[in-house]
């Protein structure tokens, strides 16, 4: 998470590691071990560290690291290095600033490296994670995500830069003006942009809009999210379902991508998107989140 310090007018990011709460699923630890792994029914935080960043008020962030957990796992103990190979050994954060147009990156290799030991080896954990130089944009930074092959980073004037690990512009696509929200998605793996301004939510990769959505019955989409893939446990189908916060319309919509095979085989859905409905929000929904529920 981010945070602004208005008196010293510093920004930084703060790393929290999430446990689990135990035996909830299958795929739960038996033991609270927050940091490793888990189908994310948090029961306790621990604060590894602070980490001091290149500019004063952090608006977006995004994390990213090489975990290769699945819900599909049975977990019980660390015992025996049990589950070590699906642990995260690398990965990074990406922080925007909107108001200096900047972003920064932080490697938390080291510290996902040491949560690791710490649980398995038995070693003491050394925070010593730290920012690198901003990174300056044109335009104003909206949101960032981050990716295994690099961050992007979704600009006001209706841009995707699209970044390798080593922070050079591969690709800057048109989007629509007013991006309020970037993403990555959980089955496509492409970057996920709502423009606010022109009221469509764009797929993006190598540079080109490679889907796109557009509904009248959107009135103010702010953010978009796919569902995860569904490798749980018993469950025979599968389906890519896009999730939409609409700020003003006070409703959350979902749409099918593409054709989908339920349970028993049959399939529904075909080419494009298909309409699945609404669902009123008592407010103004500003972001949206998707999981899968394991039972």
């Amino acid at each position: 998470m981010t945070t602004w310090n208005p008196a010293s007018q510093t920004g930084a990011l703060v790393v929290i590691a999430m446990g689990d709460k135990s035996g909830s699923y299958s795929s739960s630890w038996s033991e609270s071990y927050p940091g490793l792994p888990n189908p994310g029914h948090f029961a306790s935080a621990q604060v590894l560290g602070t980490v001091a960043l290149p500019f004063t008020a952090p608006t977006s962030v995004d994390a990213w690291s090489d975990s290769s957990g699945s819900l599909a796992l049975e977990r019980g103990t660390v015992e025996d290095g049990a589950h070590r190979d699906t642990v995260a050994g690398s990965g990074y954060a990406v922080v925007g600033d909107l108001s200096a147009s900047q972003v920064a990156v932080v490697d938390l290799t080291s510290t996902l490296q040491g949560i690791a030991a710490q649980y398995y080896d038995g070693t003491a954990l050394a925070f010593d994670a730290a920012a690198g130089e901003a990174l300056p944009f044109d335009g104003g930074v909206a949101d960032v995500a981050a990716a295994e092959a690099g961050p992007a980073v979704a600009t006001s004037d209706g841009k995707v830069h699209e970044l390798d690990r080593e922070l050079a512009e591969t690709a800057a696509t048109d989007v629509g003006a007013n991006p309020t929200c970037l993403v990555v998605g959980a089955q496509s793996g492409q970057f996920i942009a709502t423009s606010r301004g022109a009221g469509t939510i764009s797929w993006v990769a190598g540079g080109e809009v490679a889907k796109q959505l557009a509904d009248s019955r959107l009135t103010d989409p702010l953010c978009a999210s796919e569902t995860p893939a569904l490798d749980v446990k018993n469950y025979a189908g599968t389906a890519a379902v896009v999730l939409v916060s609409d700020f003003e319309g006070k409703k959350l919509h979902a749409y099918l991508d593409g054709q989908a095979t339920i349970p028993g085989g049959a399939a529904v859905g075909g080419d494009g998107f298909s309409y699945a409905g609404a669902y009123d929000v008592a407010g103004k929904p500003w972001a949206a989140s998707v999981t899968v529920d394991l039972e």
